[in-house]
């Protein structure tokens, strides 16, 4: 077991590594010329957020690692991601909304698939409190919260194809190839997870008895 001391020592890992994601999104954002305050307000937070939710969702994959690693809990790591996600991706639709001066930004488009993927930031928002919800409640849910909880996905990849079709900053090949690669990391997570899900289960159910006639 991890020590106190190492606990301590690598928690700041977490911390610069905020401010390292922090700082190279400014710099993405910061390269468009006639940012205005409010321009700011609704893209930095929309690229950091939609970062830290990629990595709430992935390091679930490694929990055994991530204790082992930094000696603490890792659902306190997870939920700090979290939060941050969804808080900075609340920003974003309150400042685009204040840019836009309407509150239609909240909601969803039906007009049509194309648009509603391509304004998929507005229902993923829905589902990252679902989720969000779910977690909270997980006791009183019993099983099903973790379905629940898995709409975090399907959040994730709506905002990726909201991020490609309009995001700003994913415009260029080089993002745009980095958002799809985050968005299969995702789906190779999720499947290795219900893998192993599987498994545990298997594993609990033990072998089968073969009986003849």
């Amino acid at each position: 077991m991890a020590t106190k001391s190492a606990r301590v020592d690598r928690t700041w890992m977490l911390w610069l590594g905020l401010v390292v994601v922090v700082a190279i999104g400014a710099f993405v954002v910061s390269r468009s010329p006639f940012m205005r305050p409010v321009d700011w307000a609704v893209r930095l937070p929309a690229l950091v957020g939609y970062l830290a939710v990629f990595a709430a969702a992935v390091t679930s994959a490694y929990l055994r690692q991530m204790v082992r690693w930094f000696g603490r809990p890792f659902l306190t790591v997870h939920h700090y991601l979290a939060i941050a996600g969804l808080v900075l991706l609340t920003l974003h639709p309150l400042a685009a909304a204040l840019r836009a001066q309407s509150a239609s930004l909240f909601v969803p488009d039906l007009s049509s698939a194309l648009e509603f993927v391509r304004w998929g930031g507005r229902p993923a928002w829905y589902l990252l409190l679902a989720a969000a919800v779910a977690a909270v409640y997980r006791s009183r849910l019993g099983r099903r919260w973790r379905w629940l909880h898995g709409l975090t996905y399907v959040a994730f990849w709506l905002g990726t194809a909201h991020a490609i079709m309009l995001g700003a900053d994913v415009q260029a090949p080089v993002p745009r190839v980095l958002a799809v690669l985050l968005a299969l990391i995702m789906l190779v997570v999720l499947v290795m997870k219900r893998r192993e899900a599987s498994a545990r289960r298997a594993g609990k159910a033990g072998p089968r008895r073969v009986t003849t006639s």
